[in-house]
């Protein structure tokens, strides 16, 4: 079976070779990490009757997402960007983003055909070359797509867009927003 670039991997039991490269014994398992992320606003519906039930949630996910436009276009420029920081063969920018289009059809399918487009040709004209851009930065460093993050100390997990690892010791966080700034003067610095 195919494993996707940045499937997160957790390893167990497993001989490490070098720093990228490990090797699976008798012993080992290698779990696929699922790619589910359960929100914490969702688990709290679980506590807003009395007395408190587990059923809340587990129903809550029987009830269609209504896609929205702000939520498709991120989907797809996220796809986009993954599919950007894979890619070590050139593929041009709007290739990636037909297949991230292709890939979510579903999701822009839900959408009016009008805003399907208006989606498409937002992230072409408005994204497209920034994540191009930062793309071609990252692939220089080691990169995670959306690995699960946990903080014992807090008790907090979260699935970030990236995370880049420049070396041992030094490590960031790409988060992707392809929203409005909440200030006109809220620009990026590298």
């Amino acid at each position: 079976t195919d494993v996707a670039p940045f499937t997160t991997l957790a390893l167990h039991a497993v001989d490490q070779l070098s720093p990228m490269l490990w090797r699976t014994t008798a012993e080992s398992f290698v779990v696929l990490e699922p790619d589910v992320l359960v929100q914490a606003t969702d688990i709290a519906t679980c506590f807003q009757s009395s007395p408190p039930s587990h059923l809340l949630y587990i129903s809550s996910l029987l009830n269609a997402v209504q896609q929205t436009r702000p939520m498709a276009q991120g989907i797809v420029a996220n796809t986009t960007f993954n599919m950007l920081l894979a890619d070590n063969d050139g593929t041009p920018a709007e290739s990636l983003l037909a297949r991230a289009c292709d890939a979510h059809a579903e999701a822009l399918g839900s959408l009016p055909s009008e805003v399907d487009a208006d989606v498409r040709r937002a992230i072409r004209t408005d994204h497209l070359e920034a994540l191009t851009e930062v793309a071609a930065r990252l692939r220089k460093h080691h990169v995670t797509v959306e690995p699960a993050l946990f903080t014992s100390q807090f008790g907090l997990q979260g699935r970030p867009d990236v995370l880049v690892e420049r070396d041992q010791s030094s490590s960031y966080v790409v988060d992707l927003k392809t929203g409005k700034p909440p200030r006109e003067d809220a620009n990026p610095e590298w």
